[in-house]
């Protein structure tokens, strides 16, 4: 039972995932744009957050509340991770692995993993794993990994 409530939740969050972009994505951004041009219309002054520049790479500049450099925001490798997630920012990705042995008698193997990293203040993140592995062509794939971690950032010298 407990599998399957975990197959069924998995699908319905990339059920949600394809029909938000879909439909235009975010709603939330397009509700920003359209309250920037009514403070625009208004006459309202926008609010400008700033960074703090300490290098003529853009890449170099400090962002967030924790003062990260840009470049450590986007995580550009699947097996690498320089930084966490900055906080507020939610990053999901997905790992297929099939394996298909020469010797014909051996099965097929197919692996998942679902993971979920959520940015949280001070530095921290949260990391929410699922995996599932089947064998073979016949039979029921089973949810064989779950997984929680918890990472922390130190500062960097400014």
């Amino acid at each position: 039972m407990r599998h399957q409530l975990w197959a069924a939740a998995m699908v319905l969050s990339m059920a949600a995932s394809a029909w938000a972009q879909a439909t235009g994505g975010n709603p939330a951004d397009q509700q920003k744009k359209g309250q920037e041009q009514e403070k625009k219309q208004a006459g309202h002054q926008t609010d400008v957050v700033e960074g703090k520049k300490i290098s003529d790479l853009q890449e170099e500049d400090l962002i967030g509340p924790s003062q990260q450099p840009r470049w450590t925001a986007a995580r550009r490798f699947t097996t690498t991770r320089i930084y966490v997630v900055p906080q507020g920012e939610i990053e999901f990705e997905w790992w297929a692995r099939i394996t298909d042995p020469r010797d014909e008698d051996d099965p097929t193997q197919a692996r998942y993993l679902w993971e979920i990293e959520i940015g949280l203040p001070y530095r921290f993140q949260l990391d929410l794993y699922l995996g599932m592995e089947g064998e073979g062509d016949e039979g029921m794939f089973d949810f064989s990994r779950q997984q929680i971690e918890i990472r922390w950032a130190p500062a960097i010298g400014t």
